[in-house]
């Protein structure tokens, strides 16, 4: 997979060559144009649309990974301008692996300090708050060295690239393009209509809640942040479950290993004391009251509410 996404980076090159050689202009210009410039070139302009489209239903991200030239151009940009960086704090890292598992593009977040080009193409699922929970916040986006918030970040820039994009294609001071009166007025439609979609969807967003997916990545941080209680010398491993009651969260945990009678004080000592913790977390974080049931066995030994 490392050495199949060099290929972008061949694809760079060509591209590079084409604009030098044949004089386009590759900010101000048209693309397709570029493309026009030799028969491979041209080629490469029929085949992306698959690329993008049909063969991600079977190799996601396929076009990013393999064959974007501006992607390489980015990571490139990136090593040497690192304005853009994912942050994340080894301290707090508990290494749980979500945040691989989230990152589309396959990258090891949990295995890097920090990110900045590397074939990330800016999703931020992974420092999204809730599959890195805000409680350990071990991943962060800083912008020119300074912590933002990903959500306003996105919309900003979002915002900022249809207005500069409306205002490039459709004003006396931007490109002339060659298209009929109709069709210029059916393009400024659609980049209002979209300007405002992006609001919307991001607005929404910000205080949209994921419901039964939040608490599955929740329940899992809760395991590895406290994964057991020790007796005596002896572990006995802790598993959670959380339910939505409406008014309040219901945690549910499960002790699992040998009982032996002489610790079951004990054991409801610590379970306990571990379980304050986790429920102050998921109370803070939900930001409802929560009933706490532990079980060891088949046998209630803690009820309580926070």
């Amino acid at each position: 997979d490392r050495r199949l996404r060099l290929l972008k980076y061949v694809f760079l090159m060509g591209f590079i060559y084409l604009i030098l050689s044949g004089g386009y202009d590759y900010f101000f210009g048209s693309h397709v144009e570029i493309y026009k410039g030799s028969s491979l070139s041209f080629a490469f302009l029929k085949m992306k649309k698959y690329m993008v489209i049909m063969v991600p239903l079977v190799l996601p991200r396929f076009f990013c990974k393999y064959a974007c030239p501006q992607k390489a151009m980015y990571n490139i940009i990136h090593r040497f301008i690192p304005s853009l960086v994912i942050h994340r704090d080894r301290e707090k890292c508990v290494s749980c692996g979500r945040c691989d598992r989230e990152c589309s593009m396959d990258i090891e977040v949990s295995k890097k300090e920090k990110i900045c080009g590397q074939d990330c193409i800016s999703c931020f699922n992974c420092v999204d708050g809730e599959t890195c929970p805000s409680k350990i916040d071990a991943l962060s986006l800083r912008f020119m060295g300074r912590k933002v918030d990903v959500r306003r970040f996105s919309m900003g820039v979002l915002i900022i690239y249809f207005i500069g994009t409306y205002t490039e294609l459709f004003t006396r001071q931007g490109i002339k393009i060659d298209i009929e009166q109709e069709e210029m007025t059916a393009m400024k439609k659609l980049m209002r209509v979209l300007v405002i979609v992006v609001m919307v969807v991001f607005s929404g967003s910000a205080v949209a809640d994921d419901g039964e997916d939040r608490m599955e990545r929740y329940e899992e941080m809760l395991e590895k942040k406290y994964p057991y209680v020790e007796v005596d010398g002896k572990h006995y491993d802790m598993e959670y479950e959380m339910k939505d009651l409406g008014n309040f969260i219901l945690l549910e945990v499960e002790v699992e290993d040998n009982f032996f009678k002489r610790g079951e004080i004990y054991l409801k000592d610590e379970v306990e004391r571990v379980v304050d913790r986790a429920a102050m977390d998921v109370k803070e974080d939900f930001e409802k009251s929560v009933r706490v049931v532990a079980q060891y066995e088949d046998k209630n030994i803690l009820s309580k509410k926070y």
